[in-house]
């Protein structure tokens, strides 16, 4: 469905006011939970809305492999749920209830609005080429046919992490880990993430909690935020394997983790 082209600017203040309303709407529903949001004659004089609810609040599980159809320009969600501060990025923090309202509109700009409990909202615009990083922002994106950002980790991490889960399967069922054990349960090394991502949608790589249909539909940055956040933190599982397997095994995992890891510039 071709559209005559907008201004970017407006289209963004446009976003902003809207995914305002929706936030303000839904706090007018007690109890609403959470809504799938869609949005067409977002820069016309009658801006059409549809809230669609979500069962059991699943907004995850509704995204996921779904299409936006051609003729809404804007999609998104607003949720209630809990604000967690992450101070290490691992142990959450409760800071009271909340609600998060996002849209993205077909030119890649996304808008949203964060209220906590008792305070002022707060809203946040992305333009084009920029985009929020995380599971739901993600599936808004590809349900709207949008690229995410491109995966931060090199593929290698991902197949060191299955490796890892590999050899502590092995190990905590009693069997046998030596040296030439443990190599070969190490999976092979995709050039890419699209390689790897072409292999999972064929069927491959069941370890990796994607679906050969989610594969397809996902695309490299999407998948490969999925698929490392899929397995425990490497470095955990290193640890825990140090008393089941032999030194020369664990020494040899921590090697492989340790190339994989990205390299900063000094």
């Amino acid at each position: 469905m071709d559209r005559p082209p907008v201004d970017p600017p407006l289209v963004e203040d446009r976003l902003a006011e809207i995914v305002t309303l929706v936030e303000e709407a839904h706090e007018a529903e007690p109890g609403a939970g959470a809504s799938l949001v869609r949005v067409r004659g977002l820069v016309a004089e009658e801006v059409e809305l549809a809230l669609a609810p979500v069962p059991e609040g699943d907004v995850l599980g509704a995204l996921l492999g779904a299409v936006v159809p051609a003729e809404w320009e804007a999609a998104g969600v607003v949720v209630d749920g809990t604000a967690r501060a992450w101070p290490d990025g691992r142990v959450g923090t409760d800071r009271g209830r909340a609600r998060v309202a996002v849209l993205c509109h077909r030119s890649g700009a996304t808008a949203s609005v964060l209220r906590r409990a008792g305070e002022d909202p707060v809203v946040d615009r992305s333009p084009r080429g920029t985009s929020p990083i995380g599971r739901v922002a993600d599936a808004v994106r590809r349900s709207l046919g949008l690229a995410t950002p491109p995966p931060e980790v090199g593929v290698a991490v991902v197949v060191v992490q299955v490796w890892l889960h590999r050899v502590s399967a092995l190990a905590l069922d009693g069997g046998r880990v030596d040296l030439d054990v443990a190599r070969s349960l190490r999976p092979p090394l995709p050039a890419t993430w699209a390689a790897l991502r072409e292999q999972c949608a064929g069927g491959g790589w069941g370890e990796l909690d994607c679906p050969p249909r989610l594969a397809a539909w996902m695309d490299d940055g999407m998948f490969a935020r999925w698929c490392v956040a899929s397995f425990p933190e490497p470095i955990e599982l290193v640890v825990e394997l140090a008393d089941l397997v032999p030194l020369e095994v664990g020494e040899l995992l921590a090697r492989a983790l340790a190339d994989a890891q990205p390299r900063r510039s000094e």
